[in-house]
């Protein structure tokens, strides 16, 4: 009940949409090169993420849990469900850039979502444009002289756990978090609902509401 009631003053305030008019955004960055006025853009202290929440009981009559998630035949995992999880906020709820170790469904309800996607094997940017070198930023044996590559994402620093990065990515600050310029090119994509965005496990990834948005995550084995 509490959160509805924000949730209403929120929109009150800002709306519950992003706003698609020629002013440049102060922070964050969109797909369709959105941009919204200075007077609709919400404080950071203003938004409160109803994040990773379980999902309610009565809430899983209204969909099916895709068989790649459950069922061993096709491949993907054991087939063997981790947990299932509610999202629900206003525009400009992110969740930051961070990986899960196990492969991850997202499915959209309501609302957009901007997600970013960096995949765990890419090319080494001093290497040139040779498809043949890459590497995989989980290999074991990987050297010391590529340590500052796998790095990049600064993993576990500024008080962050151990999955989690500190980078604002859509703003980095080079002087800060220098090792950020070997990122993989990101995969970007907008979840519309309806979607469902497959995230291979340990992918770092990104992901901020483009409206109030509700959504839906199955984590399996």
């Amino acid at each position: 009940g509490d959160y509805i009631e924000y949730m209403k003053k929120f929109h009150e305030k800002y709306g519950s949409k992003q706003q698609t008019i020629a002013v440049e955004e102060e922070r964050g960055i969109y797909s369709n090169n959105e941009r919204c006025n200075k007077e609709t853009i919400p404080k950071l202290e203003e938004i409160v993420y109803m994040a990773q929440n379980d999902l309610y009981p009565e809430l899983y009559k209204d969909f099916t849990i895709p068989e790649l998630c459950h069922k061993a035949l096709h491949n993907v995992g054991e087939g063997k469900i981790y947990s299932t999880m509610f999202w629900f906020g206003p525009r400009h709820s992110v969740s930051p850039l961070h990986f899960d170790p196990l492969d991850n469904l997202l499915i959209g309800f309501g609302g957009r979502k901007n997600v970013l996607l960096y995949p765990r094997t890419y090319k080494l940017k001093s290497m040139g444009n040779n498809d043949d070198n890459h590497f995989d930023n989980d290999d074991n044996d990987v050297n010391d002289s590529t340590i500052d590559v796998i790095n990049w994402h600064y993993a576990g620093h500024s008080g962050q756990q151990y999955n989690t990065s500190p980078i604002d990515v859509y703003n980095p600050d080079y002087d800060k978090y220098p090792l950020f310029a070997n990122a993989p090119t990101a995969i970007e994509c907008t979840l519309y609902p309806g979607d469902v965005l497959f995230i291979p496990s340990r992918w770092w990834h990104h992901v901020t509401s483009i409206d109030t948005a509700v959504s839906v995550n199955i984590w399996w084995r």
